[in-house]
């Protein structure tokens, strides 16, 4: 018997090929192809292990019924140009009610599936692909013009059968593909969901999952696309008794319903999201994430908001909502809103967290904390440590409620805490979080404020590129190289951006920044070892000369508004910027100059 089993598994494995050109029926050889798909799969002579190549061309009718075989479907030039249709009133691919489905795609459109009734309920599942349990693996596919009362595109249901689960890879699905309940892409029970480099686009109509829901065991997603719509919770992603989590993917989605969890409704154990974005997401409460713990890293939340979905009722939380607790670390929130009723807090977060290192912008509530909410008040754990707020303009609602733990960080409009500096946090632009030279939090505080450290050449908001051309040149210092001053930023003076970096320079000498509008060349100057690039009225420019990043190097934020008190840059003149430092020669100390930088404004 062993002998026959060996025999039977090292049986060489056939590939059959299909051409909906050819003359039917065909015996499936490159001579004589096939003209069908669900033909070729029926084959007897059509085993597990074998592989079906498709030609191009518009297959009509089509009804896969696997059983029991695993067998490789590949079209041979991708879902572009080969299309497999529905027959009509079922999936184009169908598991039988006794056999879980072992599907192997490559390469397919898949269109017009209407799902398979489930006589139980009355209700439709799968529109392209059901499976009673199975082990559905389908890449470069795509699903257009499919739908079911649960999952549009994709529905699995559990057959007690312990590797049930849905792997998606480089698929889409479009947004004529549609669920009239749950899972407007793929609906899942007992079966683990895994998702790559894929975009889902569609919607719930009247449930949950606009995009995908998975209940009762694993969901993860990676590099891929989510945009729903669902009446209830989880306008993008509804899971619940899950393992979830959640890599380098973009979410925008809608509960219009008043539901939870616009982007992501997670109950259950939540590993977080890693490098992620959610995008105009919305819902009463948790616009783009509703769940109960979990650990979010590395994200960005923009222009999240609560909707109460026409209830009427108050809600909580524009980008987060935590109804147990979370963990929140190097995260940026800009412009998420809590807004819809008088009495909604937490703009950006509502619930019990810890944040750190992360940078709120422009985020706003209509009762309380535009930042972040703690319901527990004074008896609250959360808190928030080496975090940037900056509020939104025109606000009056405290940017974080009381009872909250704030230590080592910027909040514009103040918050009981230790070191905390109530000050504009000076960030490039209205919702850029990179900071610039003249940041509170470079200033006074140590460590990592924020979600990004000080970057001296990012050109961000307002910035056009390099600035200024040399007027004069610099006389090599104790480095044996001259200290080297260039600009960053804009020439626009309404638009009050320019950073002077300088290069070269020990970051153990003190420097002042000088500027004129007067262009000079004095050698030696005061004594000095260098050339005195600026004459006429000369300023000494206030704030500090930070020295962030390379030790040789520092930066300076040229205010333009106020270079100094009661002289602001006009457009239309020019200046001529340039460092006087400390410097030595041999054993004596002296003191040098950079280059002469001037700018047209």
């Amino acid at each position: 018997m062993l002998l026959l089993a060996t025999l039977a598994l090292a049986a060489p494995q056939t590939t059959w090929f299909v051409d909906a050109s050819a003359v039917s029926p065909g015996d499936g050889t490159v001579a004589a192809p096939y003209t069908r798909v669900d033909f070729a799969v029926a084959q007897p002579t059509t085993l597990t292990g074998d592989t079906v190549v498709v030609a191009p061309g518009v297959y009509p009718d089509e009804r896969i019924e696997p059983g029991t075989k695993v067998v490789m479907l590949r079209s041979s030039l991708g879902p572009s140009a080969t299309t497999l249709v529905a027959r009509p009133g079922g999936p184009v691919v169908l598991g039988s009610g006794s056999d879980p489905l072992p599907l192997r795609m490559e390469g397919f459109t898949l269109q017009g599936g209407r799902g398979r009734l489930d006589p139980s309920d009355g209700l439709t599942y799968g529109g392209a692909v059901f499976g009673a349990g199975g082990d559905v693996r389908m890449t470069d596919c795509v699903f257009e013009d499919c739908n079911a009362d649960r999952g549009g595109a994709i529905a699995v249901e559990p057959a007690g059968q312990s590797s049930e689960r849905i792997v998606l890879r480089g698929c889409n699905v479009r947004p004529s593909c549609f669920a009239s309940l749950d899972g407007g892409g793929v609906y899942a029970r007992s079966t683990s969901v895994l998702i790559e480099q894929t975009t889902i686009d569609s919607r719930a109509i009247a449930g949950s999952g606009g995009c995908v829901f998975a209940v009762d065991d694993l969901f993860e997603a990676s590099d891929s696309r989510f945009t729903g719509i669902a009446a209830g919770d989880g306008g993008a992603i509804y899971t619940n008794n899950v393992s979830a989590e959640l890599l380098s993917s973009t979410i925008t989605g809608r509960s219009t319903g008043g539901g939870r969890g616009g982007g992501i409704h997670i109950f259950g154990s939540f590993s977080g999201a890693d490098n992620c974005r959610f995008v105009n997401c919305s819902a009463r409460e948790g616009g783009a994430i509703y769940t109960a713990t979990g650990f979010f890293r590395n994200s960005v939340f923009i222009d999240n908001a609560t909707d109460d979905g026409g209830t009427g009722l108050s809600g909580a939380g524009g980008a987060l909502f935590a109804s147990v607790g979370v963990m929140c670390q190097d995260l940026i929130f800009i412009r998420n809103l809590a807004i819809h009723h008088p009495s909604c807090v937490g703009g950006a977060v509502a619930g019990l967290a810890i944040v750190s290192r992360s940078t709120f912008i422009a985020n706003d509530a209509s009762l309380d904390g535009a930042a972040h909410f703690d319901p527990a008040g004074s008896a609250s754990e959360s808190e928030l440590r080496q975090i940037l707020v900056d509020r939104a303009p025109g606000s009056t609602t405290r940017s974080i409620s009381l009872g909250v733990s704030v230590s080592n960080s910027v909040v514009e409009d103040g918050a009981p805490g230790t070191d905390v500096i109530a000050a504009d946090p000076s960030l490039w632009g209205p919702d850029d979080p990179h900071l610039l030279p003249d940041s509170p939090a470079l200033q006074s505080l140590e460590g990592k404020i924020g979600a990004l450290r000080f970057d001296r050449l990012w050109c961000g908001q307002g910035c056009d590129g390099p600035v200024g051309i040399e007027s004069c040149p610099a006389v090599p210092g104790s480095f044996g190289v001259p200290a080297v001053l260039t600009g960053l930023g804009s020439v626009d003076v309404s638009t009050d951006r320019l950073v002077l970096n300088v290069e070269n320079i020990s970051s153990a000498s003190a420097s002042i920044m000088l500027a004129s509008q007067t262009p000079d060349f004095v050698p030696g100057a005061g004594g000095s070892m260098g050339n005195l690039c600026v004459g006429g009225s000369i300023l000494r420019l206030p704030g500090p000369i930070k020295v962030v990043g390379p030790q040789s190097a520092r930066s300076f934020r040229a205010q333009l508004s106020g270079l100094a008190p009661g002289v602001a840059v006009q457009p239309g003149e020019s200046w001529v910027f340039q460092m006087w430092y400390r410097d030595s020669f041999g054993s004596m100390p002296t003191s040098n100059f950079s280059n002469g930088l001037l700018v047209q404004f």
